[in-house]
């Protein structure tokens, strides 16, 4: 008896130890999460002489980023006078919202890429300032990168004037 109970513990065992483990999944990748930020302090100002108006408009403040140009932040300068982002509509009274992106990235050897997106909140497709294409930017990390578009005829002229600094944070 006592064989036919070691024969048979002995057959649960090998049983046991002979199943076929479940699949093995996939690892998943998992990135480290950084330790720093990229912390970029920026100025955007419009300055514009139109008939009979002056327009003068600034708004600063600072964003926080992965820097590794995921992230788009976008200031809203809300109703401009038309004119101020095209001198061909200077005598008109259209009003518009002019959306100024900030997308900065570190390159790994200290500089920051800045591109610049500019565009209308009701036309992403119009051409503020007659741009065809986005200013783009490099600097070293903690320098100034500034962005001066105008259009001037005599005594009208319109300015955008954006200023950008980035330097690493740590959480």
């Amino acid at each position: 008896m006592m064989r036919v109970l070691m024969a048979l513990s002995a057959s649960v065992l090998v049983a046991a130890c002979s199943h076929n483990p479940p699949p093995v999944q996939d690892a998943e990748i998992v990135r480290p999460v950084s330790s720093t930020t990229l912390m970029t302090r920026y100025s955007v100002s419009v300055e514009a002489a139109l008939p009979d108006l002056r327009v003068s408009r600034e708004e600063a403040s600072s964003f926080r980023s992965d820097g590794r140009g995921e992230t788009v932040t976008f200031v809203y300068l809300e109703n401009l006078p038309a004119g101020v982002t095209d001198l061909s509509d200077a005598h008109g009274s259209e009003s518009r919202t002019l959306m100024v992106g900030m997308q900065p990235m570190r390159d790994g050897e200290g500089r920051i890429t800045y591109d610049i997106h500019l565009a209308f909140q009701d036309d992403v497709h119009a051409r503020p300032f007659g741009l065809e294409e986005s200013p783009r930017l490099v600097v070293a990390e903690g320098e100034t990168a500034t962005v001066h578009l105008g259009q001037e005829a005599g005594d009208i002229y319109s300015r955008l004037v954006i200023d950008l600094t980035s330097h690493t944070v740590s959480h």
